[in-house]
């Protein structure tokens, strides 16, 4: 069976390919299809071992020799959890250098995306700044930075890993961090909270009383690569994704994230990294979409337990809202599609923080570039958010198809932000379905690939403990799924309830008895109910908690009837 085209409810299905003699074990399959070595899950790498890190103590030197003790540092981040995660450690460093920072979070409903060219210069003409850092965010304006600096007589560190839109070359009193600007560095493993993490590392191997704070950096760098969804076939992103989902609990992790994790996750003991990347990051994320995100930041900023959880309890309900506006912007947005387009853009009266997601969601749904608008604060122009889950680089194709449209746009190939005035809304995108008409047409069904079989009494622990080693799952080594043949589906229902309210697969072992295991389901209402007495499932393995104790269960992703 495992050589035929499997059809699904919703998916046509077709197995992974061995590049050998397929092995006995799960974990060894795995292994082999992805062209992971031992040592890659052995978990010995660590982030020094990256190819960025030397690059990162050139840095730390850079600002040291240019950054007397009592120096004021202004920090512009980004508003997402990478962007909350880099200056929270950024802060730190600059602190333990013995600098006066001040740390500027923008609100996506009053302040300008990324760097904020009149934010900056007001503090240099205030306060007398010595250094302007931008974190996750400065690719795109190093020359309007280059010239604040010249102009005031400071100095500028860049943080980012988004396109640059300069050629390589020096700019005058600005040092950049960037993987786009390093030979042999591979763009798509690096975000700013990673980066982050390279400078307190090296900043550490010179001072050892900051060695004592790079437990607490180390887990928010790894959170902020599971959040930012990068790579993890790099040396330094595996290894912090890794150590976040190991020790963020720890004593010495920091205290929000522990909050919000025992908030999300429960009794869990082992975290994954799809509890991070769908139940911590986005009640992060919340707080810039829906409100500010000095919100966010303020839990990981929190001094006691009861400070987090009204924080987080706050939070949750604004993600709640997220959730529902999400809903119906996807609803419209599908409703606009044209079935025959390889690219679905559209614009609406809809909230602008919650275009992005929304846009993800579908492209993956789809399979196709998605981009999606509303309206910004001041109804003079529409911020766009696009998502590409398939092979279509969209940085690339948006800078190709807007050389003569009046917006603005940055990102990478993955994921771009674009503004455009709100005249023009209606033109710029007539002429970008136009444009970009030479993309890939969405299959009538979608074909995936799963990894590999799995039999109905191997849905166990047992399982979940092997393919578990191969943890950080992520770009480069995505979460494995798995066939399950010949199984009776009870019930496949909501997972919004543990335990009990799960539904539930039996099979009937070798000695006729029947065995039972729960399933649920993730963003596929149309599977939600579905009862078939003889059917094969597509899944993940997911490790659950309820009433004190955990147990396996599969994360429905179709059924084959």
């Amino acid at each position: 069976m495992n050589n035929k085209l499997l059809h699904g409810l919703l998916f046509d299905w077709e197995a992974k390919a061995f590049p050998g003699p397929k092995p006995l074990t799960v974990a060894e399959a795995l292994c082999q299809q992805r062209d992971i070595s031992p040592t890659a899950i052995s978990g010995e790498e660590r982030e020094e071992d990256d190819v960025l890190f030397e690059h990162a103590l050139g840095v730390i030197s850079w600002v040291r020799e240019r950054l007397p003790k009592g120096s004021r540092v202004f920090i512009n981040s980004d508003y997402d959890v990478d962007g909350l995660v880099s200056s929270f450690i950024l802060e730190k460093i600059f602190k333990a250098l013995g600098a006066q920072v001040e740390l500027f979070v923008p609100n996506r409903f009053s302040d300008s995306y990324g760097v904020n060219l009149k934010r900056i210069e007001k503090a240099l003409t205030e306060n007398c700044v010595n250094l302007v850092v931008c974190a996750d965010c400065g690719a795109t304006k190093l020359d309007d930075l280059g010239s604040l600096a010249k102009s005031y007589g400071c100095y500028v560190l860049v943080i980012d890993h988004h396109l640059r839109r300069l050629p390589l070359q020096t700019i005058e009193r600005v040092i950049e961090l960037n993987p786009h600007a390093i030979d042999g560095a591979m763009p798509e493993q690096y975000c700013a909270g990673l980066l982050s993490v390279l400078l307190a590392i090296g900043l550490a191997k010179e001072y050892s009383d900051f060695a004592a704070a790079l437990h607490e950096l180390r887990v928010l760098g790894g959170l902020a690569v599971i959040a930012d969804v990068i790579s993890v076939r790099g040396a330094a992103s595996r290894a912090a994704a890794r150590f976040c989902l190991r020790n963020a609990l720890s004593a010495s992790s920091n205290l929000g994230l522990r909050a919000l994790v025992h908030a999300r996750c429960g009794t869990l003991k082992v975290l994954t990294s799809s509890d991070f990347g769908f139940r911590v990051c986005p009640i992060l994320n919340a707080a810039g979409r829906l409100d500010s995100a000095e919100r966010a930041l303020s839990i990981l900023k929190a001094e006691s337990e009861s400070e987090a959880h009204e924080k987080i309890r706050c939070l949750i309900e604004l993600n709640r809202r997220r959730q529902r506006l999400q809903a119906e912007i996807e609803r419209l947005a599908l409703a606009a599609y044209d079935q025959e387009s390889g690219l679905l853009i559209a614009y609406g009266r809809w909230h602008h923080g919650v275009v992005g997601p929304a846009a993800g969601s579908l492209s993956e749904r789809l399979g196709i570039p998605v981009i999606l608008g509303g309206p910004d604060a001041s109804r003079k122009s529409f911020a766009f958010s696009g998502r590409s889950r398939s092979n279509v680089d969209l940085n690339r194709e948006l800078a190709l198809a807007t050389c003569d449209l009046p917006v603005q746009f940055g990102g990478h190939q993955a994921a771009i932000g674009m503004r455009v005035p709100a005249a023009a809304v209606e033109e710029v995108v007539k002429t970008l379905r136009i444009k970009m008409i030479h993309l890939p047409k969405r299959q009538s069904r979608a074909r995936r690939v799963y990894d590999i079989g799995l039999r109905p009494q191997n849905v166990s622990r047992e399982t979940w403990n092997s393919i578990s080693r191969l943890e950080p799952f992520g770009p480069g080594n995505e979460e494995p799924v798995f066939f399950v043949p010949s199984v009776k589906l009870k019930l496949s229902a909501s997972s919004k309830r543990p335990g009990d309210g799960f539904g539930v697969a039996g099979f009937r072992d070798f000695t006729g008895r029947v065995e039972r295991f729960p399933v649920a389901v993730y963003n596929r209402p149309e599977l939600l109910g579905c009862r078939i007495e003889n059917a094969h499932l597509i899944g993940n393995l997911m490790l659950d908690a309820y009433g004190g104790e955990t147990f396996v269960r599969l994360k429905v992703l179709d059924v084959i009837p």
